[in-house]
């Protein structure tokens, strides 16, 4: 696999801003306690829902690995359970999972407190691999420059900060590209849930345009002071960017189709329709006979399985299995049912089949099967762009892409795990600790069976992420596409000749 250094697009960086008077400092402790027997009644409950519902609990991890990160939650429950501590062990236990689609909220409680008394990290930050970079200051200290690599925060480095932080967040499968695309989108919220809640901080940093390590001190910043100057920053950003667009490069005989969401809410109310924008694609391609199509599905979290498919059925010859099967453990009658306050959409039209597993099988689901249009079938290259964020519906469309067509990938490996997603979550709330609780319900194995079914879609060529080019808003990604269908353009036209 080709790797090359470059960057991705990254929104303008904005230099460090003041705030004339920060509402003062609280008391930076959540100081809410649950008792020992009451925290160990929610982790049983979480952990009985788990075992009731997740038909994927034991798909990247073993039994004895869940067992081992449930005994640990209970260990602490032997007396009074700070909240955090208590809300750090089920991120864990949910975390070991690899399942994306389950998850855990914070109680009314600690929002409350969150909005009114923390104190966070008053920077935005990148993270390059296994680096982090500030991107934006919302500190009271202007002269730290954009760009910084931070070597440790309060005297933890980072990579114990990463390893630490990366335990806690839900991610697909075994990889760790969506855990780091979650840890620069929310560093502040998770530093704070997981790690410390201090009043100052003491940074290590190596500036851009230096190459030895200085030391800043900065006091924390409320959420309400941070929010101000974010929102001074982005007003900055001028247009709203609507989460399906096209644009034709003439030169390169080439379609740029850029999929932001997979999401009918959000692309219903940018006054688009999926479909008819799709058909519009591919009435345009047919119409100009294009050689080339890049498929822009970085930061697509997914959405309707549906649209994935309609686009992926315009690339094939002959039907496929999209998905080799959906199964569940149970569809109703949960054992905490008088908990849920989201169920899964699950109905009587449904059909399900008991398998030798002892799981059902939902034999008429509509995403089984996808069949060959019947018009504007694209025969030319396909480039698809990628990255951590590339989730659920996308990663399953990119899946099928790179199973059954000869697509190239660029960019970053997907979040989602080419295994197959899994869905239809339940949601509940812990009745002591007030944690609400999201668990996928059905099980989601991918047609063509995929070798590393833990792992993403690998790029053929892993474009890899440079500050730099961030800092500056260069889409080297996108960049890089371009540059290699020129390249074959020019091959082509001179065997042309």
């Amino acid at each position: 696999m080709k790797k090359i250094f470059l960057g991705v697009i990254f929104p303008a960086i904005f230099a460090a801003h003041s705030l004339a008077q920060d509402r003062a400092l609280a008391d930076s402790s959540f100081r809410n306690k649950i008792s020992g027997v009451d925290a160990a009644n929610d982790l049983r409950l979480l952990m009985n829902a788990m075992k009731e519902v997740q038909p994927g609990l034991y798909r990247y991890a073993s039994p004895q690995q869940v067992k081992s990160e449930f005994e640990k939650g209970l260990e602490i429950c032997k007396d009074s359970v700070d909240y955090l501590k208590l809300v750090k062990q089920i991120a864990r236990l949910i975390s070991i999972t690899g399942c994306s689609h389950s998850s855990w909220e914070h109680s009314d409680a600690y929002y409350v407190y969150r909005e009114n008394k923390a104190n966070f990290f008053p920077f935005e930050i990148k993270v390059v691999k296994s680096d982090y970079y500030i991107v934006r200051n919302y500190s009271d200290n202007p002269e730290i420059k954009i760009g910084s690599r931070i070597v440790s925060i309060n005297n933890l480095l980072i990579s114990t900060i990463s390893s630490e932080l990366s335990k806690a967040i839900t991610h697909d499968g075994n990889n760790e590209t969506h855990i780091q695309r979650e840890i620069e989108s929310y560093f502040m919220y998770v530093y704070s849930a997981f790690i410390d809640n201090p009043n100052s901080w003491t940074l290590k940093l190596i500036p851009p345009d230096a190459d030895k390590v200085i030391e800043i001190h900065v006091p924390a910043r409320t959420l309400e002071a941070i929010r101000k100057l974010k929102n001074q920053s982005d007003s900055i950003i001028a247009g709203n960017r609507l989460p399906l667009q096209f644009s034709f490069n003439d030169k390169l005989d080439t379609g740029i189709y850029t999929i932001e969401s997979f999401n009918k809410n959000v692309i219903q109310e940018q006054g688009q329709d999926y479909t008819a924008f799709a058909d519009s694609v591919l009435n345009v391609l047919q119409r100009r006979n294009a050689r080339n199509l890049i498929i822009d599905l970085r930061n697509n979290g997914g959405g309707e399985t549906v649209y994935g498919k309609y686009l992926f059925s315009h690339f094939i010859d002959q039907p496929y299995p999209y998905f080799e099967s959906v199964r569940v453990i149970k569809t109703r009658d949960y054992s905490f049912q008088h908990m849920i306050t989201h169920g899964p959409d699950y109905n009587d039209t449904m059909r399900f089949v008991k398998t030798k597993d002892s799981l059902r099988s939902w034999t008429n689901n509509p995403n089984l099967h996808v069949y060959p249009s019947t018009k504007n079938r694209f025969r030319g290259k396909i480039y698809v762009l990628m990255n951590g964020n590339t989730m659920s519906a996308a990663a399953a469309l990119a899946t099928e892409l790179r199973l059954r067509t000869s697509a190239i990938f660029l960019g970053e490996e997907t979040g989602g795990a080419m295994g197959g997603p899994n869905a239809m979550p339940v949601s509940f709330q812990l009745p002591s600790s007030k944690i609400r609780i999201r668990l996928s319900t059905a099980r989601y194995e991918m047609g063509g069976h995929p070798q590393k079914k833990d792992r993403g879609v690998i790029p053929d060529v892993d474009v890899e992420t440079s500050i730099t080019d961030q800092l500056n808003g260069n889409d080297a990604i996108m960049q890089y596409a371009l540059q290699a269908i020129e390249k074959d353009n020019g091959i082509r036209a001179e065997s042309e000749k």
